[in-house]
């Protein structure tokens, strides 16, 4: 019984994992060289786009320019920089690393998203966005995008499902996850295709969970004000299904491993060294989920999605994961040992998804969400604070960065009762905002938020916990059902 082997340190560094020796000066290489058609893609992008007599040489352009960064991330070159930070700048015509790779796609995407998007690497210029400013704009950034995005999908796409060398395989997962910041068409399905494809390596997983994240939160650039997300809901739900069985489904992260149950059958369980790497790769399940921009979304005609209800499952610790443990010739089927700074991190980033999903359309139905949905926040933000709260000195998280984002996320909250909210210009409209969802975020603002923000604040937990039992819990809207559909999903909880 030899269980799947996968370095978690390997996870967090990934492609570092051939830059273990000492570099040496690499040596002439046969690396693509920059065209002038190559260029000719950052002029497309300064023009604003591509107009309808461009868009057989807009196609030549960017598919040169894909073809040059899918033949240099395959090139052995590419992968022996040295890993170690060095103040001094890299030597003149040194080839690029993968990190100078992604910085090139970064700089020629354009970005349907109503607010300017941060480059990823501090110091970097920003993200530039689709203006969407009229119809002859949207139309000239629409062509870039589809067509730019078309040429980087194949050619990169090509590079994760055909490469046999895995190291260049996760450097172009890597590159891809960029590309699909544009929420481009073409990259729909083949994201979908590598989350659920079997067998595939766990790095790429990973990436692709990035890249989900980064296509759910694009938006449709031809109406901003919708938050409706930048494919069609067949396409955008695809991919929810896929990322949600990553959450939910520790298989569709990691290959299980047979372990007799003692009662004569078989069970398909993760192995325990496998425990914290689907961890680790599930929390970016978790984050690509939180952006998708509605509690429950309609993915076709008689199918609905509740990605809400997912993260509530994470937000209130209720998925287990199994696992075996051996005690001398005996193995049993035993729950996966918590981890407390690991469930804390999960709890967080589950609510910041949640506070970005405009709850169900109708008052009553916003109402019935609303009361559920304030518990599920309150108890994820009491699991998530809950170290810092018996450890002031504890830098096992970002607290501080992490309660400023839940700051911004109540706010944007509030905001999504209103089915006219603008996510370019927000403002929240105090009066149709549920009693629940305003109580909980002055609860989290009092006890958590604002004291984390004092160099002298003490994070109040059982004012938090005393508030949720008291005010919550005795509220007479408060339900397991936060969704009113017939066979929608009820919490796993219990209210007094």
């Amino acid at each position: 019984m030899a269980p799947v082997r996968a370095s978690f340190a390997a996870l967090v560094v990934f492609v570092a994992a051939v830059g273990d020796s000492p570099a040496q000066p690499p040596k002439a290489a046969n690396l693509p060289q920059k065209t002038g058609q190559y260029l000719e893609v950052a002029t497309f992008k300064s023009q604003g786009g591509v107009l309808k007599g461009e868009v057989a040489k807009a196609k030549t352009a960017f598919e040169v320019f894909a073809k040059y960064h899918a033949e240099y991330v395959a090139n052995p070159v590419t992968h022996t920089a040295p890993q170690d930070f060095r103040s001094e700048p890299p030597p003149p015509n040194a080839p690029l690393t993968v990190d100078g790779l992604l910085n090139e796609i970064y700089r020629h995407l354009i970005v349907p998203s109503p607010v300017v998007p941060l480059h990823p690497t501090p110091g970097q210029p920003n993200l530039s966005t689709a203006t969407a400013r009229d119809t002859e704009m949207i139309a000239k950034e629409a062509e870039y995008i589809r067509e730019f995005g078309a040429a980087l999908d194949k050619a990169l796409g090509g590079v994760v499902k055909q490469s046999n060398e895995r190291v260049v395989r996760v450097g172009a997962a890597r590159m891809l996850a960029a590309a699909c910041r544009s929420g481009a068409s073409a990259h729909w399905p083949t994201v979908t295709e590598l989350l659920t494809a079997p067998n595939m390596d766990p790095e790429v997983r990973y990436y692709a969970l990035q890249a989900a994240g980064n296509l759910l939160a694009a938006y449709d650039i031809n109406d901003y004000r919708s938050r409706r997300h930048a494919a069609d809901a067949k396409t955008v739900g695809a991919l929810v299904t896929a990322v949600q069985n990553c959450v939910l489904k520790p298989e569709a992260i990691l290959p299980l491993i047979d372990v007799p149950d003692g009662k004569g059958a078989v069970r398909k369980v993760l192995p325990p060294d496998q425990v914290p790497v689907h961890q680790f790769i599930r929390r970016q399940a978790v984050r690509a989920l939180g952006q998708v921009r509605f509690a429950e979304f309609d993915s076709e005609k008689g199918k609905t999605l509740y990605p809400a209800h997912t993260l509530a499952l994470v937000a209130l610790n209720k998925l287990t994961v199994e696992t075996f443990s051996v005690s001398g010739e005996k193995v049993d089927v035993v729950a996966a040992p918590k981890n407390q700074i690991g469930d804390a991190n999960d709890a967080g980033e589950a609510v910041l998804g949640i506070l970005n999903m405009a709850p169900p359309r109708g008052g009553a139905a916003a109402k019935q969400y609303a009361a559920p949905m304030a518990d599920v926040i309150a108890t994820g933000v009491i699991t998530w604070v809950g170290p810092r709260s018996t450890d002031p000195a504890s830098k096992a998280l970002p607290w501080r960065g992490t309660a400023q984002r839940l700051d911004e996320g109540l706010k944007t909250w509030q905001g999504l009762f209103d089915v006219n909210w603008n996510p370019a210009q927000p403002v929240i409209r105090p009066e149709l905002v549920p009693a629940s969802a305003k109580d909980v975020a002055k609860a989290v603002a009092d006890n958590v938020i604002t004291p984390l923000g004092s160099a002298t604040g003490t994070v109040n937990l059982t004012g938090l916990q005393t508030f949720q039992r008291d005010v919550l819990r005795k509220s007479k809207d408060i339900t397991p059902r936060p969704f009113g559909g017939a066979g929608s999903p009820a919490l796993p909880v219990q209210y007094p």
